[in-house]
């Protein structure tokens, strides 16, 4: 059983992922590589998962990266869908996982084991020219208005610096961007120096954009902040404001069951004087009281009573940010209210980080004096959430921060019988960042301590603890403490779920950013009883260091990328501890003429444990012997050209993963992806795209060997028309996805088609809104016996 379970994590990696839960499970497959400012879009299907999933999210990342970024998912029914933007990204691989946690409160991962250290990955393709890349060549000086300043209406002026040459300065060409709107031709230049100063301007949060372009059009510099116009004294009692509304229905008939899932919502931004308010609503139908909650309520109402000053009030659905080892990303409903002056600040946030939930099971009555419960459902305790953080700032370089973060499950809010037991958590820390140069020198560092309760019902005296975890010295003195303190304050109960010592996590980052590099080196060790209620997902039971360089040569035609991370996983499993070493590098090639960049990457990850060199058998079904290296290596290119009136831009990619394993000698593999596509652009509005793909896997040896092959067609064509009525637009589209799927396995063969046809329209009207209709039929061939539709419309309008 052993091998098959490593043979589907090796077709996780090598292309189609599972993750397997009670029954059931979560079904992926990786999209095709993508080109530079695409977004990656990322589908799972629920093929029979029997939790309730909820606070679905995906982390992700560049190669090379050491924390992830995150994005939430959406649930429609059976199918979850998240995108991942990649304007900003520079070419290479981006690595992925799912998160999700069930009703009994459990995290679940997709992949399964060890996600952070092994997700899954697909391949960004340089752009064809250097529209995406992050170019910083050219320094921008910004003199007025600062970030967040607040400026009278009739006194604003926007003046930026570029220190260049004179005559190295008439090739260039600049643009700027008022909340969106272009204002360049009322800009004016006296050498070096750029401004704007409009006769009237309108009160508010203005967002500033200057871009600056050479002789080809490419970017060499941009600059973009925020600043608020204080409103005049004529239009004081002028209210600005922005309403949108977006209604979304999906029917689908999938394996042979119908659904249908409705989602709308309307979310409101405005200001009047000084007061920002913004509020959304979503009501979503698959809202129940058997789950965590979907629907969203949000308020947030902030007063600026100075330029670096502002007191606000957030209630509803509450997302706050502390720091990614305390309080990131988690919704809390309830309030939140902070306090902004220069020098100090303060964030509280209190409410329920889970609703509570009733469980479900059949009662059992063994005999007269005993009782037991089949539980077919845990319940979820309501989770009681506060956070509060003080903030300490020193000039504009220095910012100090605590932090204090609390959760406890009301064990009276359901009934025990059919839950878990309730769970408390405590996690104390500090946070420093400094930040020098305009931000070319930026140092982080967090300090963490946690402290929880696995078991909060009734009360022990401190020498039941003492007892049950052998405490002497001073550990006993230093238990003694901390129960004290959270026998006084309440943060934690005093019962026999207490774990009376502190568990740490810190994570210290230093970046610096001079001659045209970008190097980052970080360090980050989280222990294995760590846990914070404001990160449900953070991976514990690891430390590590790494290290990233971003350098851009040749006058910004060349951007290599080095990076090297060692990091060891079950640090608290003994032999079981695993160190993971992980380095590479990608560099990229992007020309001035017309001529078509090139990518080149390599990528060496090894894993290994003293399980394996001492041949000794893990003692859990989630450690394995580790003793394994896989290494990648990827070209890629893409070319923008003219044939007669069309316009092409041409990508094409291939990359070849190979894994060999010491431990499990049939969990060798050889993975090659191959791509090719090319983008259309009509002289008439019509934008086609035809893309191929195929990859070969094989993996095993011996009787256990067995290969994969999938080949991947799509086809897709856009038709713009415009003006319609009164500058009305719609596009049609229709697109084809073929995939032919041939499994050879040692003791059977599955060769199957599955082919994916979509047509839709897009309407839009810059009066009345966007009308998106699309139409999805899946045909399984001979694989299944059913074939899936999807119908979904959506309409969004702002007024």
């Amino acid at each position: 059983m052993r091998v098959f379970k490593f043979l589907f994590l090796i077709v996780v990696w090598a292309g189609i992922s599972y993750a397997f839960g009670l029954s059931g499970y979560l079904l992926h497959e990786p999209p095709a590589p993508v080109v530079q400012g695409e977004v990656i879009h990322l589908e799972l299907t629920n093929t029979g998962f029997d939790r309730v999933l909820y606070n679905s999210t995906v982390f992700y990342r560049q190669r090379g990266e050491s924390d992830y970024k995150s994005a939430k998912i959406r649930d429609d029914g059976i199918v979850f869908s998240a995108d991942i933007p990649t304007k900003n990204m520079h070419s290479g691989v981006v690595e992925y996982y799912f998160a999700f946690q069930s009703d009994d409160g459990q995290a679940y991962f997709l992949p399964e084991n060890s996600p952070e250290v092994n997700p899954m990955k697909i391949e960004v393709l340089s752009a064809p020219d250097n529209e995406f890349q992050d170019n910083e060549s050219l320094e921008i000086l910004l003199l007025s208005p600062e970030p967040d300043e607040i400026v009278e209406a009739d006194e604003f002026m926007l003046a930026l610096s570029l220190p260049v040459e004179t005559e190295s300065d008439q090739d260039l060409k600049y643009q700027l961007l008022i909340s969106g709107v272009d204002v360049t031709r009322n800009m004016e230049r006296d050498g070096m120096l750029y401004s704007y100063m409009p006769s009237d301007i309108s009160g508010g949060i203005k967002n500033a954009e200057f871009k600056v372009f050479d002789v080809n059009g490419n970017l060499v510099g941009q600059k973009s902040w925020t600043f608020r116009i204080r409103e005049t004294k004529s239009r004081a009692k002028e209210l600005n404001a922005r309403t949108s509304v977006f209604l979304n229905n999906r029917y689908q008939n999938i394996s042979k069951t119908d659904d249908n899932f409705f989602r709308g919502g309307v979310q409101f931004e405005g200001n009047y004087k000084m007061l920002d308010m913004a509020a959304r609503i979503i009501i979503d139908s698959e809202e129940s009281p058997d789950r965590q909650p979907i629907n969203q309520y949000t308020l947030n109402l902030q007063y600026n009573f100075s330029s670096t000053g502002n007191v606000y009030l957030k209630a509803g659905d509450v997302y706050t940010n502390y720091d990614l080892l305390s309080y990131w990303g988690r919704r809390v409903r309830g309030f939140g209210v902070g306090l902004n002056f220069k020098y100090f600040g303060i964030d509280f946030t209190s409410g329920s980080s889970a609703r509570a939930v009733e469980g479900d099971g059949t009662f059992i009555s063994v005999a007269e004096t005993l009782k037991d419960y089949q539980i077919s459902r845990y319940g979820v305790y309501k989770q009681d959430f506060m956070a509060i953080r003080p903030e300490f700032r020193f000039g504009e370089h220095v910012t100090w921060g605590l932090n204090l973060i609390n959760a406890k499950d009301d064990a009276n809010s359901i009934d025990p019988n059919y839950a878990t037991n309730p769970k408390e958590a405590l996690v104390i820390g500090s946070t420093l960042d400094l930040d020098f140069d305009n931000s070319r020198i930026y140092i982080l560092g967090s300090f963490q301590a946690s402290m929880k309760n696995e078991d909060a019902r009734g009360k022990v005296e401190f020498d039941t603890l003492v007892k049950k975890y052998d405490l002497t010295g001073s550990d006993k003195d230093q238990a003694e403490t901390f129960f004290d303190l959270l026998e006084s304050t309440g943060f934690l109960t005093t019962s026999q779920g207490l774990s009376p010592i502190p568990s740490i996590a810190m994570r210290f980052q230093l970046r610096l950013r001079y001659f045209r590099q970008d190097l980052t080196v970080g360090y980050r060790k989280v222990e294995a009883d760590y846990i914070t209620p404001g990160n449900p997902y953070m991976q514990k039971d690891l430390s590590g260091f790494h290290i990233m360089d971003y350098i851009r040569l040749l006058n910004n035609q060349i951007f290599l990328n080095l990076y090297f991370r060692s990091f060891d996983d079950n640090i608290s499993r003994g032999d079981a501890k695993t160190n993971s070493t992980d380095f590479g590098a990608t560099i990229s090639y992007f020309p001035f003429s017309n001529l078509p960049s090139v990518t080149l990457s390599y990528n060496n990850l090894s894993r290994q444990n003293e399980l394996s060199e001492k041949g000794i058998h893990p003692d859990s079904t989630v450690l394995f012997f580790e003793d394994n290296q896989t290494q990648q290596i990827g070209l890629s290119s893409s070319y923008k050209f003219e044939t007669g009136s069309v316009k092409n831009t041409a990508t094409i990619g291939i990359t070849n993963h190979k894994r060999d394993d010491k431990a499990y000698p049939t969990n060798k593999s050889d993975f090659t992806m191959f791509n090719i596509g090319v983008r259309n652009q009509f002289k008439f509005p019509l934008t086609t795209r035809v893309t191929f793909a195929q990859t070969a896997s094989g993996f095993g040896a011996d009787s256990l060997e067995s290969s994969t092959d999938i080949q991947k067609i799509f086809l897709d064509a856009q038709y713009l028309i415009s003006n319609v009525r009164d500058r009305m637009n719609i596009r049609p589209f229709v697109q084809f996805n073929f995939q032919n799927i041939k499994n050879d396995l040692s003791s059977y063969n599955i060769d199957y088609n599955r082919v994916n046809y979509a047509a839709g329209v897009y309407l839009t009207d810059n009066q009345y809104g966007t009308f998106t209709l699309r139409y999805d039929y899946i045909d399984f061939g001979s694989y299944y016996n059913w074939n899936d539709t999807i119908l979904s419309a959506r309409y969004d309008v702002t007024f």
